[in-house]
């Protein structure tokens, strides 16, 4: 489990989106490409 403070942030990221973009595609691409080939594909 990854936790990450963007500072100055509040609930809902204004005038913050960018860097929680950021560290969400950070997270998708690290967690995604832990998955074995094989998942996903038919």
């Amino acid at each position: 489990m990854a936790h990450r403070v963007v500072r100055g942030a509040n609930h809902f990221f204004s005038d913050h989106i960018e860097a929680l973009t950021g560290t969400v595609d950070g997270y998708l691409a690290e967690s995604l490409g832990r998955l074995p080939a094989a998942v996903g594909q038919r």
